[in-house]
This record gives structure tokens, C-alpha cells and sequence, in this order.
């Protein structure tokens, strides 16, 4: 697949809870699978939201919002 017709998606990475220090890594180690399997898949993500220490309501989740408002407008 060429460069200028591969897929292009955005990545979500969530985080519920620990301390500062383990939801960094966490948020590292899930954006570095996110990019892995894109790369194997042919996919390019032009960007990525993320939510840290979210609560249990989705509706809260400015991030996930965020992601959505970005694919929906074709961003």
C-alpha cells in the first residue's frame, strides 16, 4: 500500500487509575501498540487522545469526545 493512499485512523488510549508514574507508562506501552499494529497494518494515525485516570461515565471522557468529534469531521 502506497504512502499516499494508506489508512488513516486516530488512536484512543484510556487509563483508569494508579499513580502518576504507572498510568505514563501505561499510556506509553498502549500507544506503542497502537503504532505497532498500525505500522504492520498499513495504517497511519495522525492522532492520538487520550484520557488519564478516567471515571467509570463515558459521558465524561473528554478525550474519547474529543476522538469522535475528530473522525466525525473528517479532521
Amino acid at each position: 500500500m502506497s504512502a499516499e493512499h494508506s489508512a488513516k485512523a486516530v488512536g484512543y488510549i484510556r487509563v483508569a487509575s494508579g499513580s502518576e508514574r504507572k498510568r505514563e507508562r501505561r499510556v506509553h506501552l498502549q500507544r506503542q501498540a497502537i503504532l505497532a499494529y498500525a505500522k504492520i497494518s498499513g495504517i497511519q494515525v495522525v492522532r492520538f487522545f487520550a484520557d488519564n485516570a478516567c471515571v467509570a461515565d463515558i459521558s465524561a471522557r473528554q478525550g474519547l469526545s474529543d476522538a469522535l468529534g475528530c473522525i466525525a469531521s473528517g479532521r
